[in-house]
């Protein structure tokens, strides 16, 4: 098995030290641009990569359909390869009745938003099950909700952040891989969300 951490701040190195703890005998590449971020790295299965993620990882050959993708960094990255790659894919705007759909919208700029079923932090230690462990409640799926939503003039393509570990999500490449198959001309918006998290890109191609 093997794991791609893009982004070392906070929340890739708990990443990484989760995934090398729970498995010991798998490879672990980091893509980071910033080597004091990456200190202390001394384990002999984890590489490091000092370069931009989007340059580095939509290179041919990189990456393999079963390895994983754990994004750490603060834009879309499954949208910026989509962007990056060779299909005349660009951004667009989105619709504004789109914010009074999705849950606690925050938005980015004027083709990025994320949302949130919560409205609070949540713990670094949730094991995303069924019932929500800060309300009790039960946790209706956002990345099957927004699936469902009808947005005139927009298709909805959502990637399924997968928990790997307790606060440890992730695609595979062959699930990136197949939203590329399904655009075709016209406008999308692509999500990448867990059960309670997402962050959308409008694009167009």
């Amino acid at each position: 098995m093997r794991f791609f951490i893009v982004g070392l701040g906070k929340f890739g190195r708990l990443a990484l030290d989760k995934l090398s703890s729970s498995f010991p005998n798998s490879l672990i590449t980091v893509v980071e641009q910033d080597p004091m971020q990456t200190v202390g790295i001394v384990k002999s299965n984890i590489s490091v990569v000092y370069e931009d993620a989007v340059t580095f990882l939509i290179r041919p050959h990189v990456m393999e359909r079963t390895d994983w993708i754990i994004p750490m960094v603060p834009f879309h990255l499954a949208a910026s390869l989509l962007l990056a790659s060779r299909y005349g894919i660009c951004n667009t705007v989105f619709p504004e009745s789109i914010l009074s759909i999705v849950p606690n919208p925050h938005v980015v700029n004027a083709s990025n938003i994320y949302c949130s079923k919560s409205d609070f932090l949540c713990s670094d230690e949730c094991p995303e099950g069924d019932l929500c462990t800060v309300t009790g409640k039960p946790r209706n799926p956002l990345c099957l909700e927004l699936e469902r939503i009808d947005l005139k003039g927009f298709t909805i393509i959502v990637l399924r952040s997968v928990q790997i570990l307790a606060g440890v999500g992730g695609y595979q490449v062959a699930d990136l891989l197949s939203i590329i198959k399904r655009i075709t001309p016209g406008k999308y918006i692509i999500g990448t969300s867990c059960k309670c998290h997402a962050i959308l890109t409008a694009i167009e191609r």
